[in-house]
C-alpha cells in the first residue's frame, strides 16, 4: 500500500511538472556552441538555469548556447500599441505576465523595460526598483533604456545617496538632465515626480 502511494506521488508530481512547463514554454530555436540546432517548445527551469525542449529528454545547459531566437510576443505588440497611445495602467498586467512568461527567454528584458515606464508613469516608482532589480539579476546587462526611468525614481523616492553613487559612474556626455535634476534635490529644491526627459526614443523591441 504506501508503496502504491509514494508511486502515486510521483507520478502527481510529474503531471504538475509537465503541466507548469506547458504553461512556461514559448516556440522558438536554439542554437548549440557546436552549430547544432533544435526547435520546439522551449522552457527555461529557474532551479538549475538549464533549458529544456517540450517532447524530448534534451536538457541544455547555458554553457552549450550560442543563440536562442523566440517569436516576439502578440501580447508585446498589443502592449506597445497601447503606450504609444499614451496608455500606461492598461499594458500593465500584459507586462506582468510577458516577464514571467519569457524569462530568460529574449523577450522578458524589452517587456521589463516597458513595464518600468509604465510603473513610473502611473506614480509607481518602488515598482520600478524593484523591475529593474529583476531584470538585472539573471543577465549581467540588463536592457539599456531601463535605466533612465530608475534613475528617474531613485530621485522621486528620495534615495539621493543611491543616486549619487550611479552618477559618479556614469558617463560624463550622458543623463545630464539626470544630473540636474539630482543637483536640485541634493540643494534642497523639490520637484514633482516626473519621467525622464531624455529617455530613448520608442522602440518595438
Amino acid at each position: 500500500m504506501a508503496k502504491e502511494m509514494k508511486s502515486q506521488i510521483i507520478v502527481m508530481v510529474l503531471l504538475a511538472l509537465l503541466c507548469h512547463w506547458a504553461d512556461a514554454a514559448v516556440p522558438g530555436r536554439i542554437t548549440l556552441t557546436n552549430d547544432q540546432s533544435v526547435a520546439g517548445m522551449i522552457v527555461w527551469q529557474p532551479e538549475d538555469g538549464t533549458y529544456r525542449v517540450l517532447g524530448s529528454t534534451l536538457v541544455i545547459p547555458p554553457n552549450k548556447i550560442k543563440q536562442i531566437l523566440v517569436k516576439k510576443p502578440d501580447q508585446l505588440e498589443l502592449a506597445l500599441k497601447l503606450i504609444e497611445r499614451g496608455e500606461y495602467t492598461k499594458p500593465i498586467p500584459i507586462l506582468e505576465k510577458l516577464v514571467e512568461q519569457y524569462t530568460m527567454l529574449q523577450w522578458d528584458q524589452p517587456a521589463y523595460r516597458w513595464l518600468a515606464e509604465c510603473y513610473l508613469r502611473t506614480g509607481q516608482p518602488r515598482k520600478v526598483l524593484k523591475v529593474y532589480a529583476k531584470s538585472s539579476s539573471r543577465v549581467a546587462h540588463p536592457h539599456p533604456d531601463i535605466l533612465p526611468f530608475y534613475l528617474q525614481a531613485l530621485l522621486d523616492l528620495g534615495q539621493l545617496d543611491l543616486a549619487q553613487q550611479l552618477a559618479e559612474h556614469l558617463p560624463p556626455d550622458q543623463f545630464e538632465d539626470f544630473r540636474h535634476k539630482l543637483k536640485d534635490k541634493a540643494g534642497g529644491a523639490t520637484t514633482k515626480p516626473s519621467t525622464p526627459t531624455n529617455q530613448p526614443a520608442l522602440r518595438t523591441d
